[in-house]
């Protein structure tokens, strides 16, 4: 199936005062799906494993470089994205350590803010593609474990 997977995401996770926070960038204005908010990531350039390609988009659109931790990240989700082509997207995901440092910095032309939001308080209303269900998908998850 790896062939088929053209885009990764990162679905970033910290607690803060004892509550879970999820990274979201906004989309430019410009692009598609603009001025939405999403999980970094995009698609792979030819030949990229996904889980590079997703360490990849979130530095790019973030300046979150979590190449230490990536033994960290879990596979969360397979989803269809074209089902003309027959593709698919992938979506990992990891809880980034208290001590883990970084600068938040959009990146130019394609996004528009990066910004931590607490888990209960995702603007469901101006999300992209269907990164919300992703979303309250693993918050399910770790409710019931």
């Amino acid at each position: 199936m790896n062939s088929k997977i053209k885009t990764a995401d990162i679905l970033l996770l910290r607690i803060k005062e004892g509550k879970i926070q999820v990274l979201l960038t906004k989309r430019g204005a410009n692009i598609y799906e603009p001025n939405k908010w999403c999980i970094p990531g995009g698609h792979l350039d030819d030949g990229e494993v996904p889980i590079d390609g997703g360490i990849r988009e979130l530095k790019e659109e973030t300046n979150v470089d979590i190449t230490p931790i990536k033994k960290n990240l879990k596979m969360l989700d397979i989803h269809p994205i074209s089902e003309i082509r027959k593709s698919y997207g992938i979506t990992y995901t990891c809880v980034l350590p208290p001590t883990f440092k970084y600068t938040l910095k959009p990146q130019a032309n394609e996004i528009s803010d990066v910004k931590w939001f607490n888990h209960n308080e995702i603007p469901h209303d101006q999300m992209a593609f269907d990164h919300g269900d992703v979303i309250n998908g693993l918050m399910e998850r770790i409710k019931r474990e």
